[in-house]
Order: C-alpha cells, then sequence, then structure tokens
C-alpha cells in the first residue's frame, strides 16, 4: 500500500521508496491526488466564503479535477494564480486523523464534505487546462429543476514534478491531438470514395 513519506509507519514493514519517475502507477496517483488538493486549497483561497468544495478524483495521465459550488463569478485566471503562489510556496501535506464528529465539526458548513465523511513539496508544474460544470447528483431525468442538486463547476488539472515533464506530455497531446485529426480525415475520405 502507498504511504505518504511524511506519515509515520505504525508496524512492522518492507518499505520500497518509489518516485514520480519510477514504472510505478501508485506514485503517480499520489502525486496527482495531492495536486488535486492544492487546488482545492486555489479554490477556497480565490473564492473564500463563496465556494464550497465537493471532491477532486484524478483520472488519467495526470488530470484530476475539482467539483465545486460557486456562489458568484467565474475566475479562471484567479485560480491559476493562487496554484502558483501555493505551489512556489513549498507547503507540506499534513495527514490528520479525526474521528466522524471531529471532522463534521470542521465541514459542518459544506454538505458536500459532509457527505463523504466516514506538502506541496514535491510538486513542480501545475496547469489548469479546462472548466465545466456539473450537478452534485446525478439526476437529468428530473425535469423539475427546483428538486434538481445543484449545478457545480468542475475544474481540471494536470501537474508533473517538472516543467519539462509538462511541456513532454503536452507535445504529447498535441501529436495525439493531430494524428487523430489526420486519421478522422482520411476516413472521411474513404467513405466518399
Amino acid at each position: 500500500m502507498p504511504w505518504v513519506i511524511t506519515r509515520p509507519i505504525e508496524k512492522s514493514s518492507t518499505i520500497k521508496f518509489i518516485d514520480f519517475n519510477s514504472d510505478s502507477s501508485h506514485a503517480k496517483d499520489v502525486f496527482w491526488h495531492s495536486s488535486a488538493h492544492v487546488l482545492g486549497v486555489a479554490l477556497e483561497k480565490t473564492f473564500g466564503d463563496s465556494t464550497l468544495l465537493c471532491d477532486g478524483p484524478l483520472i488519467l495521465l495526470g488530470r484530476f479535477f475539482y467539483k465545486f459550488l460557486l456562489l458568484g463569478t467565474n475566475g479562471h485566471d484567479k485560480i491559476q494564480k493562487a496554484i502558483d503562489k501555493i505551489v512556489s510556496q513549498k507547503h507540506g501535506f499534513e495527514r490528520i486523523e479525526v474521528d466522524a464528529n471531529i471532522a463534521k465539526d470542521i465541514f459542518h458548513d459544506n454538505p458536500f464534505k459532509l457527505h463523504f465523511i466516514d506538502r506541496t513539496l514535491l510538486l513542480g508544474k501545475f496547469k489548469l487546462n479546462k472548466v465545466s460544470s456539473a450537478h452534485w447528483v446525478t439526476d437529468r431525468e428530473s425535469q423539475d429543476q427546483s428538486t434538481r442538486s445543484p449545478l457545480l463547476n468542475r475544474v481540471y488539472g494536470i501537474s508533473f514534478p517538472s516543467s519539462k515533464q509538462l511541456q513532454d506530455h503536452e507535445v504529447f497531446l498535441e501529436e495525439a491531438k493531430q494524428q487523430n485529426e489526420i486519421t478522422d480525415r482520411s476516413e472521411k475520405t474513404s467513405a466518399y470514395l
């Protein structure tokens, strides 16, 4: 099981150190999970009491998102600036284990976090790449707007330990996009023959 390096080891264990560049998907998952936390902090710092955080799972290849309810206007540029500032300050991550009652007290004003209750030192380059929205609970079938769950904002991001790795990934994505466009054009041309 992956273990954060700053978390105390609680029983006799075998230790294997892995880093982002290893073949271990766990290292990347932990890195991107930490990046999602940075995105959450940036959202809270940017919008303060005007936002309620929900969840922010990782997706694939360094991408992750955070759903949040924003009680105001869009601020994509403000979020990116907040992320850059947080990462540059090299904060540490601290795992805090509390019982459910204390967690409920901490998140008493955030119904989204209540739903789930049961250190940037290593982060290098972080980039926001998409903004969208989704309902808190999937209820597309409900025609009555008054009974639908709130429409949440969703901010997607990607992160890597270094700027070069982010640039390499962006080049890879651009090449894949161009290849798909070539394939799509080829398939359309073939359909007309």
